[in-house]
């Protein structure tokens, strides 16, 4: 391969540029000129893709005029409140009966005085018992009934404070819920399909309010700068692009292996329609069904000669071949629009780089001017 591409796959924009090593002695380089809506050439290619009213796809350069409207098709939000707390007291105790008397005052009349006051006797006596008897129940029945009123007072205290926790927690899921509802409102009204930060949202965290994942997006965005340059320089060329890189390593293989299927899908679905014009009339759903994102072998990546860099690497390589960096360590900074990458590395003696590290941060000037509007909504009017 003589050709080899540079594809600088952005968030707000695309950049491609073409080295040219058919005389290795003298390689040269050109970049890529797309063509928007008045005619005019640019080497900066918009990130973004909109499908049309004829269900047809156009991207980097849009006409709103054109632009289908669809609603978002999100789930409305349900307002999901705490299990109410039940009051539950225990029964009321049983109390204990109080004995009846169990004989009348005997009856003296025709008795001897002896046996008056033995027979008088045996009843005091019996009263007495049945006196204490009904004195030990009368204790017994109010220490239960203290014992009810307490376990009960106790349980009516929880039950309150359960009712105010409750009653808290309804607060707050109510308010949730109609922070939620709101944004629901806002986010399903029908809206331009206009695809923006696509790019941005499919190797990072980047919220997505779209029934159409991002992957599937970046993916006929990148058929379609495939095609551009296939017209250009053919089929017969090695290409390099660059992606957010995370410092932990398994985090970057994820974002390597996402941007390998990309390019796979891309140029499958290249080889698939052939001719420009072809895919251009492409409806949604066709496409839908001929994008294939899965996982893939080497031989895909040596068949369409595919390389994965870190982003940082770009810039890090085009300001070190021009030898103005001093010798010594240095830190490359490049805020992009959705990301920040860093390099960290060496000038040696022989005025090439020595890499010790590259990472990107998933936060750009994107998120800067998303703050700036946010703190600038906070201040108040004076």
């Amino acid at each position: 391969m003589s050709y080899t591409v540079g594809l600088d796959f952005g968030t707000h924009q695309t950049k491609v540029c073409i080295e040219d090593a058919s005389n290795p002695s003298q390689k040269n380089y050109e970049f890529v000129e797309f063509t928007d809506l008045t005619g005019k050439s640019t080497v900066l290619f918009p990130s973004i893709v909109q499908i049309n009213q004829d269900n047809t796809v156009s991207y980097g350069f849009i006409n709103e005029n054109l632009c289908k409207t669809a609603s978002a098709n999100i789930p409305e939000p349900i307002l999901t409140l705490p299990e109410k707390p039940v009051l539950v007291l225990p029964e009321k105790p049983e109390m204990l009966l109080i004995p009846q008397k169990s004989k009348k005052k005997p009856d003296l009349k025709g008795l001897s005085i002896k046996e008056q006051f033995m027979l008088k006797k045996q009843y005091e006596i019996e009263e007495e018992n049945w006196k204490n008897r009904c004195k030990e129940i009368e204790i017994s029945n109010t220490k239960f009934l203290e014992e009810w009123n307490d376990e009960c007072l106790a349980i009516e205290n929880d039950y309150n404070y359960d009712c105010d926790e409750y009653q808290t927690a309804c607060n707050i899921a109510k308010e949730k819920y109609n922070q939620a509802y709101s944004t629901w409102q806002n986010n399903n009204k029908p809206q331009k399909q206009i695809f923006r930060y696509f790019k941005l949202a499919t190797f990072t965290n980047q919220n997505w309010n779209h029934t159409i994942k991002p992957e599937i997006i970046s993916c006929w965005y990148l058929a379609f700068v495939l095609f551009t340059i296939r017209e250009k320089i053919g089929s017969d060329f090695f290409t390099q692009m660059g992606v957010p890189y995370s410092i932990l390593k398994h985090e970057s293989d994820k974002q390597k292996q996402i941007a390998y299927k990309l390019l796979i899908g891309a140029n499958k679905l290249v080889d698939y329609y052939g001719k420009f014009e072809l895919f251009l009339q492409a409806n949604v759903e066709e496409l839908f069904n001929n994008t294939i994102l899965t996982e893939f072998k080497e031989d895909d990546l040596n068949f369409y000669g595919l390389n994965i860099l870190p982003e940082a690497f770009a810039g890090l390589s085009s300001i070190t071949l021009q030898g103005k960096l001093s010798q010594g360590m240095h830190l490359l900074t490049d805020i992009g629009g959705g990301t920040t990458d860093i390099a960290f590395f060496t000038i040696t003696s022989d005025k090439l780089p020595d890499v010790h590290a590259v990472l990107s941060i998933p936060k750009g000037l994107n998120y800067i001017f998303e703050e700036y509007i946010k703190s600038s909504k906070k201040q108040p009017l004076e």
